[in-house]
């Protein structure tokens, strides 16, 4: 009979040890485990600073081997995906977001196909920035604060679009190259450039075919909240809704800039100077399908549902 030299060592240490020799009763046998995977995706679910490492970082931090990670947290439902990025809100931005929602949650689409939506967007000349990911639940928690990444200015090479549409109805753009350093438009300029010669004539025509003046929407840029634009406003009879700071996901145009800078990475050549990018934008614009437009409105019953059911905090929108 052969017996290896290391059974030999174990049965002297027991026999010094005063221990049975009989084998023990077979139960929960082996290693145990240093984390449930319940546990592990649970953990690293709730840390934030856990659930922004990738799969080999998760390993080293928590002593465990990078197969486990991965098998863990699929099985946990645990996928890792592209920061949502979204404005930072503050208490006082949703408390007025809250009233906002509240005081037009009787609005039904008719009401808003009667509303001028305007808005800007930049659109780099070299691609998107860069995108962050994340460990988390698929779902609505893409809109947790702690899932978002907060956008924030820069000075590379791109064009603003300024733009508006009503109901199913797309209006006028106007584009501004912006260059190293340029920080937008001034008042002046705001309405010199867009609020007289564009704006305006869309506000009259389509206030004639309706009968009584729209409301228009336009966010809290300095040149659109100043007392010189304001000031204008009232001079021209031009209605503007009340609007509140850091709420993009209220303004219905914001996704139409979605699908237009899909079209434009679609684009079929390279897109190498602003005079390009600029021309193929106005393409682009101009042929958007009107129901893009209708469509969005349509949703605006719903969101302003889902902010009074966050409480003014961030929509999926």
């Amino acid at each position: 009979m052969q017996i290896s030299s290391r059974t030999i060592r174990r049965i002297v240490q027991k026999l010094k040890n005063g221990e049975s020799l009989e084998d023990k009763k077979k139960g929960n046998c082996g290693r145990k485990p240093k984390l449930r995977a319940n546990d592990l995706a649970e953990r690293v679910h709730d840390d934030p600073i856990l659930s922004n490492m990738t799969n080999e970082e998760l390993a080293e931090e928590l002593d465990v081997s990078v197969r486990k990670i991965q098998y863990d947290l699929n099985k946990n439902d645990m996928k890792s995906f592209m920061r949502k990025r979204k404005p930072h809100l503050s208490e006082n931005n949703c408390r007025k977001r809250l009233n906002w929602a509240n005081e037009h949650k009787e609005w039904d689409i008719n009401a808003w196909r009667n509303v001028i939506w305007t808005d800007e967007c930049k659109i780099l000349l070299y691609g998107p920035e860069k995108h962050q990911r994340v460990r988390r639940h698929q779902g609505q928690e893409k809109w947790k604060l702690d899932n978002l990444s907060p956008t924030f200015p820069n000075d590379r090479m791109s064009i603003m679009i300024w733009a508006c549409f009503r109901g199913g109805k797309r209006g006028p753009i106007h584009l501004v190259t912006y260059g190293q350093g340029d920080r937008g438009l001034t008042a002046k300029q705001y309405i010199s450039t867009i609020l007289e010669p564009i704006l305006k004539p869309f506000y009259e025509q389509e206030t004639e075919i309706i009968g009584y003046p729209l409301e228009v929407v336009a966010d809290g840029a300095t040149a659109h909240r100043s007392k010189v634009t304001k000031k204008w406003h009232r001079e021209n009879n031009i209605v503007m809704m009340e609007w509140m700071a850091c709420s993009p996901d209220l303004n219905a145009i914001e996704n139409i800039w979605s699908i237009l800078k899909l079209k434009v990475s679609a684009w079929p050549h390279l897109i190498r100077t602003l005079e390009e990018l600029e021309r193929v934008v106005r393409i682009i614009w101009e042929s958007l399908d009107s129901h893009y437009f209708d469509a969005l409105v349509e949703t605006m019953p719903r969101r302003v549902e889902a902010l009074i059911k966050n409480h003014g905090g961030q929509t999926k929108y």
